[in-house]
């Protein structure tokens, strides 16, 4: 693939994240208004994530948050300035994740030589989330070469431990073990057992160096994501 087809693959993906900074964002517009290939890539973009949003439910912020907002503005101006920076720095970790999570879709297409995805009943992805609602592990079934890839996105793996994937749902009458995570996975959709795929749950747990000795979770489960049709 030419690297201007990948570059363009990587802006789509961030802008419709909404990663890009403001300058960079106007900037790619202005090009978006004059080039077709980019709409399209924009288009495709949002076809996929958007069944992501299921995922995440919508929430109504307390009733005094605003209130709360203006008293702090009136607090004195260096406890601003550095509660500021905090949170941009959280801001700026988040739209890294995400930045992260776009790069690895990006790349599992690419590593299937394909310059879209399968049809939208053969691609399944699921984000892994902890307690934190940030995304730790992204992961993509592709029905019609029966491959899944997992790819870690955050949540290093602790001293000592390993990441043990399983899967959930379905007729399955306890999780099954699909194998040990590193930075990356690569398994047959046919590990998954023959199960519907979007009656699939993943999810990760810690574990002893080398995964769980007993073919069940011994450690917390402390990601989960659900498998779901792209669009």
């Amino acid at each position: 693939m030419a690297g201007t087809d990948f570059e363009k693959m990587s802006e789509a993906g961030e802008y419709v994240l909404g990663t890009l900074d403001a300058a960079e964002r106007i900037a790619f517009e202005a090009r978006l208004t004059r080039d077709g290939e980019l709409q399209a890539e924009v288009a495709a973009w949002r076809r996929r994530l958007t069944p992501l949003d299921a995922e995440t439910a919508e929430a109504e912020p307390p009733a005094q948050t605003f209130a709360k907002i203006l008293a702090r503005i009136d607090t004195p101006a260096p406890v601003n300035v550095v509660e500021l920076q905090r949170r941009v720095r959280q801001w700026r970790i988040a739209a890294t994740a995400f930045a992260a999570l776009a790069a690895s879709l990006i790349l599992f297409f690419v590593v299937q030589g394909q310059r879209t995805p399968s049809p939208a009943n053969n691609l399944y992805v699921a984000v892994l989330q902890g307690s934190d609602a940030q995304p730790a592990f992204v992961a993509a079934v592709d029905v019609k070469t029966k491959s899944m890839v997992v790819r870690r996105v955050g949540a290093a793996t602790p001293p000592g431990h390993s990441y043990e994937l399983w899967a959930l749902g379905g007729t399955r009458a306890a999780p099954q073990p699909l194998g040990v995570i590193g930075a990356s996975m690569r398994v047959s959709s046919d590990q998954l057992g023959g199960q519907p795929i979007d009656a699939t749950t993943l999810a990760v747990s810690l574990e002893p160096p080398g995964g769980s000795p007993t073919g069940a979770p011994t450690g917390p489960v402390l990601f989960t994501g659900k498998l779901i049709a792209t669009q």
